[in-house]
C-alpha cells in the first residue's frame, strides 16, 4: 500500500527554496544590521555635532546680548568719562545710555567712595534706591579690580520682570578707575531673543544658571516662577561641570517638557549660565530612521528575489528527484514494472540506477514471498485441517496411527512415527508408525532408554528441543534402523504436554538437507496439537474408566438396596385374576417369571410346556412379561395373561404397558429410598438422643450406667455391660450371668 503521506512533511522544492530564502535573508540581515549599526554610530556623532553647533550658535546669540550691554557701558566710560564732568553733566549722560538701550532699566554711577553721584530709571525714583541697596560689596571690589561685573537675575516684584545687574569700572583718561557704573538690564528682551533661536524644526532653546534655575524660556511663566530644572540631565552636567563645553556631547534624554529628546548645553562663561537645546528624538533621527527604513526596505526586496531566484533553482534541481518520486509512489501502488528515469545530476542518475536496481530486486522478492507464502498458507490449511480431525478422535491409538499416515501422505515425507514415554519414564517406545516399518517396530514393542547417547529422539526428549540433523549419516549420536535404510536427513520433536516431555513426533527424509525452518515450525505446530489430542485422549479414557466404575458401584449399591428391601417385606408379588377367568397353573406361572427377568423390554413369550397341559383348561397361549428395571436393573418382573385363547398384544397395549412399568420402577425406588432415609433418619435421632442424655452425666459412674440403659432400650437386648478402664478382658460372673438371663443389665467400673 502507499506510504500515507506525513502531515508536516515539505516538498523538496519548498524545502530548496526556504533554506535558499533563510540563507539569503540571514546573509542580508547580518549585512544590513553592521550596516545599520555603523550607520547609527556615525549618525549619532553627526547629530552630536549638529546639536553641539546648534546649541554653540544659540550661546553666542545669548553671550551676545550680554556682551552688548558690557560694550555699551565700556564705551560710554571711555568716551564720556562721566566722572570727570560735573553732576548735570554725568546725569545727562546716564539719559543718553538710557535711551539708547531699551533692556536698560536704570543706571546708577558711584565715585572711588563707593557713594552714588548720579542715577536715571525708567520707572521710579523708590526703584533706584531699591537698585542701590540691592548693591552688594562684592560689585566694588571686582570694578576696582577692573574686573567686570553681573548678578545673578532676581524678579521685579510690580512689574515681574527678570533683572539682571552688570557692571564696569569708570576710568579717566589716564586708565585710572574713579568709581563704577552700574546698569540694571532688563532680561525680558533676552526672552524674546532665545525664542527666536531656530532649534531645528521643532526644538527649543532655554537659559539656565549655575543653580538650575530657569533664565529665559518660551513658557515665561515658568520662568516668572522660578523653576529649577536641575533634575534635568543636560542641566545636572552643566551644574557639576567646571569645563566651558559638554563633555558627553549630545544625548537621549528627557527634556523639559517630559518628552524624549536629543539635548546638549553650552555654558556662556561670563554670566556663568548656559544655553541647553533640545530637540526631538524623531526629528534629530530622522535621517538614521529613513535609512534604516530603506535599508528594511532592500532587504525585503533581495528576500523576495532570493525566493524566486530559490524556488527557479530548487525546481530545476529537484526536478530529476520529482521523476523518481513519482515513479517510486506508482511502484508502491502496484505498478513494479516501472523504471525511474536516468537523468540529471551524476548523484541523480546514480539514485536513480540504484533504485531501479532495488525495483528488480524486490519484483525478484515479492514473487519468491508469494510462492512460499502460498506453500505456507497450504501448509497451514493442512495442519488446521488436521487439528479438527484429530479433535475429534478420542481413541489414543487410532489418533497416534492418524497422526503419522496424515504427516506422511499430506506433507510428502518419507517416514514418521511417534515414540512415547513408558510409565516409568526411562524408555521411549514406538507407539505409531507409517508403513510396514512402523507396523514392525509397533509390534516388536521398539524401544529407545532415553539416556541413550546415540539417539536423536532420546535427546530431544532429554533436551525438550527440536533436533534437526541435515545429513544423518555424519552425526556421531545418530542410531540407524535397518527397517529404513534410505534415510538422510532426520528431525525430532519433542511433545510436550504441561512443560513435561510425554513422547517425540520423529519425522525423517531420503534426502540431504530434507527439513528447513517452516518443517520445524510446522512439525512443532503438529506436536503441539498432538500434546492436546493425546491429553483429550487420556482425560477422555479417565473418564469412561471412572464413569464405568461408578456405574458398576450404584449397580452394586442398587442390587444391595433391593435386595435387603425383599428381605425385608414379607411378599414381593402380588397376584390378580378376573373372576371369570381359569387359575394359572404354578408351573406356567414360575416358567414365565423366569423368562420375564431375563428379559430388558415387554416381549410376548411362548410356553416351552403348553402343550403338556391339559387342552380342556384353555390356558392362554403367549403371555406378555415387561422387566421392572431401575436404571437399567431389572428389581421385578409383571405378567400379564390374554383374557382368552388367540388374544394378540397391540401396540397401543404396549405403549401402555411400558409406561405404566416406568411410573411403577420409579414409585417402587422413590419407596425404598423413602423408607431407606426414614430408618437412616431414626437411627440419627435414637444416636442424637443418646448423645444429649450422656453429655448430662455427671460422673464416670453415671455416664457408664446412661450409656448401658439407653442402648439396652434402643436395641431391645437382655444384657448389657460397660467397662470403663478394665486392662484384660475377664468373663462375666456367674452373677452377671443370672442377671443377663433376667432382663438386667449390670455397670462395672474399674479404676
Amino acid at each position: 500500500m502507499p506510504a500515507e503521506k506525513s502531515k508536516t512533511s515539505r516538498g523538496l522544492v519548498a524545502t530548496l527554496a526556504i533554506a535558499f530564502l533563510l540563507l539569503s535573508v540571514a546573509v542580508l540581515s547580518i549585512a544590513s544590521i553592521i550596516e545599520m549599526v555603523f550607520n547609527f554610530q556615525t549618525q549619532q556623532e553627526v547629530i552630536a555635532g549638529k546639536q553641539q553647533l546648534i546649541a554653540q550658535e544659540a550661546a553666542n546669540e545669548v553671550a551676545s546680548f550680554i556682551q552688548e550691554k558690557f560694550g555699551i557701558l565700556r564705551t560710554a566710560v571711555k568716551l564720556d568719562t562721566p566722572l570727570s564732568v560735573v553732576q548735570p553733566e554725568q546725569k545727562e549722560t546716564l539719559e543718553n545710555l538710557l535711551g539708547l538701550d531699551r533692556a536698560f532699566r536704570q543706571l546708577v554711577l558711584f565715585d572711588s567712595q563707593n557713594q552714588a553721584v548720579a542715577k536715571v530709571s525708567r520707572v521710579s525714583q523708590a526703584a533706584v534706591e531699591q537698585l542701590i541697596n540691592r548693591v552688594e560689596g562684592d560689585l566694588f571690589t571686582q570694578t576696582e579690580q577692573g574686573n567686570r561685573y553681573i548678578s545673578s537675575v532676581y524678579i521685579d516684584e510690580l512689574t515681574s520682570e527678570p533683572l539682571v545687574m552688570i557692571a564696569v569700572p569708570a576710568a579717566d583718561v589716564f586708565g585710572d578707575i574713579k568709581g563704577t557704573l552700574l546698569v540694571e538690564v532688563n532680561l525680558k528682551f533676552m526672552w524674546d531673543l532665545v525664542n527666536k533661536l531656530a532649534i531645528g524644526q521643532t526644538g527649543q532653546a532655554y537659559v539656565v544658571d549655575k543653580q538650575g534655575n530657569l533664565i529665559a524660556f518660551g513658557d515665561i511663566a515658568r520662568v516668572l516662577r522660578r523653576e529649577n530644572v536641575s533634575y534635568l540631565k543636560e542641566v545636572g552636567e552643566f551644574i557639576k561641570s567646571t569645563k566651558s563645553t559638554d563633555e558627553n556631547g549630545a544625548s537621549i534624554s528627557t527634556g523639559i517638557n517630559g518628552t524624549t529628546i536629543v539635548g546638549t548645553y553650552v555654558p556662556l562663561g561670563t554670566p556663568d549660565w548656559a544655553v541647553v537645546t533640545e530637540l526631538p528624538v524623531s526629528e534629530a533621527y530622522q535621517s538614521v530612521i529613513q535609512s534604516i527604513a530603506i535599508s528594511v526596505g532592500i532587504m525585503v526586496l533581495m528576500a523576495i528575489m532570493a525566493w524566486l531566484i530559490g524556488a527557479y533553482m530548487a525546481r530545476r534541481l529537484a526536478a530529476p528527484l520529482l521523476n523518481l518520486t513519482e515513479t517510486a509512489i506508482q511502484i508502491t501502488e502496484g505498478k513494479l514494472n516501472l523504471a525511474a528515469s536516468v537523468k540529471g545530476p551524476t548523484e541523480v542518475t546514480q539514485l536513480a540506477n540504484a533504485f531501479n536496481s532495488m525495483t528488480a530486486q524486490l519484483r525478484e522478492l515479492i514473487d519468491s514471498l508469494e510462492q512460499r507464502v502460498a506453500g505456507r498458507t497450504q501448509r497451514l490449511e493442512i495442519v488446521a485441517n488436521l487439528g479438527e480431525r484429530l479433535s475429534a478422535i478420542l481413541n489414543l491409538d487410532e489418533l497416534l496411527i492418524e497422526v503419522v499416515n496424515q504427516i506422511k501422505a499430506r506433507f510428502d515425507y518419507y517416514h514418521a512415527h511417534i515414540y512415547l514415554l513408558d510409565a516409568q519414564g526411562k524408555r521411549l517406545v514406538v507407539a505409531a508408525g507409517t508403513g510396514e516399518a512402523g507396523q514392525a517396530m509397533k509390534e516388536a514393542g521398539h524401544n529407545i532408554p532415553l539416556n541413550t547417547p546415540t539417539s536423536l529422539v532420546a535427546r530431544a526428549a532429554r533436551s525438550g528441543e527440536i533436533v534437526l540433523v541435515d545429513n544423518v549419516r555424519e552425526a556421531e549420536d545418530w542410531l540407524p534402523n535397518p527397517l529404513l535404510p534410505n534415510t538422510y536427513s532426520e528431525i525430532a520433536v519433542p511433545i510436550i504436554l504441561d512443560e513435561q516431555v510425554v513422547g517425540v513426533l520423529d519425522v525423517q527424509e531420503d534426502e540431504i538437507t530434507g527439513f528447513d525452518e517452516g518443517d520445524a515450525n510446522l512439525l512443532r505446530s503438529l506436536a503441539n496439537q498432538v500434546a492436546v489430542a493425546i491429553r483429550n485422549a487420556r482425560l477422555f479414557q479417565q473418564v469412561q474408566t471412572a464413569l464405568a466404575e461408578t456405574r458398576t458401584s450404584h449397580e452394586q449399591y442398587l442390587e444391595r438396596g433391593w435386595q435387603k428391601a425383599r428381605t425385608a417385606a414379607k411378599s414381593g408379588q402380588y397376584h390378580y385374576t378376573r373372576p371369570d377367568a381359569l387359575p394359572l397353573d404354578e408351573t406356567i406361572l414360575a416358567e414365565v417369571r423366569q423368562q420375564a427377568l431375563t428379559q430388558k423390554q415387554p416381549t410376548v413369550i411362548t410356553l416351552d410346556h403348553y402343550d403338556e397341559l391339559e387342552k380342556e383348561q384353555s390356558y392362554p397361549e403367549q403371555p406378555l412379561v415387561a422387566p421392572i428395571a431401575v436404571r437399567k436393573k431389572t428389581i421385578g418382573a409383571l405378567q400379564l395373561y390374554p383374557a382368552t385363547a388367540g388374544q394378540q398384544w397391540t401396540e397401543d397395549d404396549l405403549v401402555i404397558i411400558t409406561a405404566v412399568v416406568d411410573q411403577l420402577a420409579q414409585s417402587a425406588e422413590s419407596l425404598r429410598l423413602f423408607d431407606e432415609t426414614r430408618q437412616r433418619a431414626s437411627r440419627e435421632q435414637i444416636v442424637r438422643e443418646i448423645t444429649d442424655k450422656l453429655r448430662q452425666a455427671p460422673t464416670l459412674e453415671e455416664l457408664a450406667k446412661t450409656a448401658s440403659e439407653e442402648l439396652s432400650k434402643a436395641l431391645g437386648v437382655s444384657h448389657s455391660v460397660v467397662r470403663v478402664g478394665v486392662r484384660e478382658t475377664q468373663p462375666l460372673a456367674k452373677n452377671e450371668a443370672a442377671q443377663s438371663e433376667n432382663g438386667n443389665s449390670e455397670i462395672l467400673g474399674e479404676q
